[in-house]
Formats: C-alpha cells, sequence, structure tokens
C-alpha cells in the first residue's frame, strides 16, 4: 500500500509503532502487521543488548563501544516515544495523531512546514542526525554485502580446517570476491592510515571487515548467519 506524505493526517489516532516509524523519517503503511515487522528495527532487542555487554566482559572494549553507539542511535526515537507514550499495545490506534505531532514538535524530532500540515523530521534535527543515521544505512548497506559475499566464498572453498575471522579478513581470495563487490579493504601503505572522514562509504580496514564478520557470525543484529546451512556453518570456527 503507498501512503502519501500526509496521508496519516487522516487518522484520528494512529499506533505505538506508526509513530516510532514516523519519528525515523518513514512512512508507515498502515498496514499492523507490516508496520509491527518495520518498527521492530528501532526497538530494543534483548538479544542485541546482552551480546554487546559481552563484548565488555571479554574484554572487546573497541568493538563493545562501536557496537553500543550504533545500538543506542537505533533505539534513541523509541526510547523518546516509550516514555512519552505506552507500549503496551504498540499495534493498536491509542495515540491521538495531532497531540503526537505537537509533541514531536516541541521536542524538535518534527517540523511543522509553513503553509500545511505536512510533518517532516526538522532540517536542524535532520541535519544533527544526516551523518550518524547515513553512517548506520552504509554500514547496514555494506555488511549485507559482506554476508553474502561470505556465502560465496565458502560456497567456493575446498578447505577442511574452520576458518577464523582473522583469517577471513586476512584471506587474499576473500578480499577480492569483496573487491569484485565494491567493498574496497585498505589494508596496505597509506591508505590503512586514512582517517574515517576521509575514506570512502566502501572502504574499510581489516579490523572493521573483522568487526563485521563477528557481529554477523554472533547474531548481534540478526540471525542471518544461524539461518544458513549448517555445512556452510561447520566451515568457520564456532562462537
Amino acid at each position: 500500500m503507498i501512503i502519501k506524505e500526509d496521508e496519516f493526517l487522516k487518522y484520528e489516532k494512529i499506533s505505538f509503532n506508526q509513530a516510532l516509524i514516523l519519528l525515523n523519517g518513514e512512512l508507515p503503511t498502515f498496514d499492523k502487521y507490516s508496520d509491527e515487522s518495520f518498527a521492530s528495527i528501532w526497538k530494543p532487542r534483548k538479544s542485541a543488548s546482552e551480546q554487546i555487554y559481552k563484548f565488555r566482559s571479554e574484554g572487546n572494549i573497541e568493538l563493545f563501544e562501536l557496537e553500543a553507539r550504533h545500538y543506542s542511535e537505533q533505539i534513541k526515537a523509541y526510547n523518546l516515544l516509550a516514555a512519552k507514550y505506552n507500549d503496551s499495545s504498540p499495534t493498536t490506534p491509542t495515540i491521538n495523531t495531532q497531540g503526537f505531532l505537537m509533541w514531536a514538535v516541541s521536542i524538535k524530532l518534527l517540523k511543522e512546514f509553513k503553509g500545511t500540515n505536512k510533518h517532516n523530521p526538522s532540517q536542524n534535527e535532520k541535519s544533527a542526525r544526516k551523518q550518524p543515521n547515513q553512517k548506520t544505512e552504509q554500514k547496514n548497506k555494506n555488511r549485507t554485502i559482506i554476508q553474502r559475499t561470505l556465502l560465496d566464498f565458502l560456497e567456493q572453498s575446498t578447505r577442511s580446517k574452520k576458518y577464523s575471522v582473522s583469517e577471513l579478513y586476512q584471506n587474499s581470495v576473500f578480499k577480492k570476491i569483496l573487491k569484485d563487490n565494491k567493498i574496497i579493504i585498505t589494508d596496505t601503505g597509506e591508505d590503512a592510515n586514512k582517517s574515517d572522514s576521509d575514506r570512502k562509504p566502501n572502504e574499510m580496514t581489516p579490523r572493521t571487515l573483522g568487526e563485521h564478520l563477528t557481529a554477523i557470525f554472533k547474531c548481534i543484529s540478526s540471525n542471518w548467519w544461524t539461518e544458513q546451512d549448517k555445512e556452510t556453518r561447520d566451515k568457520v570456527k564456532k562462537y
């Protein structure tokens, strides 16, 4: 179902899930099942939180801080919304639409366009959030490519010994396949010393690739790895 930009204003009340989607700069479909699935992206997950803090208990502080920042940014809007409205029945329209918009505008999460009833994330708030959101989107895009490439590599591999993360991010064949899929590993010379601001969105160091692989194998953001064939999973050392 395609919803016009101001379509939600026709509804006297919206659900918690729909409000959460709006706060994250997207439009709800008004199919409660679709919206529930979509909104789950920005909701806290016990498994994700436990895995992140496990990094700290294992002494992997750098990876802990990286994933904690990403997770905190991901659930920021949920925490603000849950503090204002009840999440006990997230699929039921219980939130007054105009009241929600007035509240969101008052805390500068949304901005009312002059001369219309349309509401969108404010330009100032967009500017403040644009970079981290773009980074999150690019990180997710890169991880999706890495997942696809990883499957191709493991399916082609005839090695009997299981791969560790360090062996994978140093493997020249794996890096070549990544490069063919537009992921560049800058691991030698001057390129490895680039600052994050100078690095292209599809460039990363071996350490960053290792962090992606660790997150994939430990199922931090999704259960994608556990859903793969056992024969494929058996080619990687268990965590």
